[in-house]
């Protein structure tokens, strides 16, 4: 009889372990991917991008998001910007709606403020005009 209740135990330990399945994020798509996962657990993170740009000659801009600053040291004044662009001010952040705050260091001392919405994998780009 002991063996019986041992041999089952064992059965049941080895059902219980192999029902058992690695949590994680499991979508390709997430930053925090985990290709050990077999279960969702909830716990992706997804982020995008943003640039700001100016269209209009100025001296160095110092922009600001969640605490990040950045710079933006060319314009553009034809427009055509996107993620890869130099000279504008980049960052990439968890999806969410972020405030920001920009000011030019020069003679004008024109600023700018406001929000910006990240979504998942994509490039926002914010043109600051004067």
């Amino acid at each position: 009889m002991k063996t019986k209740v041992l041999l089952f135990s064992i059965l049941i330990m080895g059902l219980t372990v192999a029902c058992t399945k690695t949590p994680g994020c499991t979508d390709y798509s997430a930053d925090n991917y985990n290709s050990d996962a077999e279960e969702n657990d909830g716990s992706c993170e997804y982020s995008g991008d943003c640039v700001f740009w100016t269209a209009s000659q100025f001296n160095y801009i110092d922009v600001t998001v969640n605490g990040y600053s950045n710079q933006i040291s060319l314009y553009y004044p034809n427009g055509g910007v996107d993620c890869s662009s130099s000279g504008c001010a980049h960052f990439n952040l968890p999806v969410g709606t972020y405030n920001y705050y920009a000011e030019e260091q020069g003679f004008n001392g024109a600023y700018w403020s406001g929000s910006v919405q990240i979504e998942k994998k994509l490039c926002k780009t914010v043109l600051l005009t004067p």
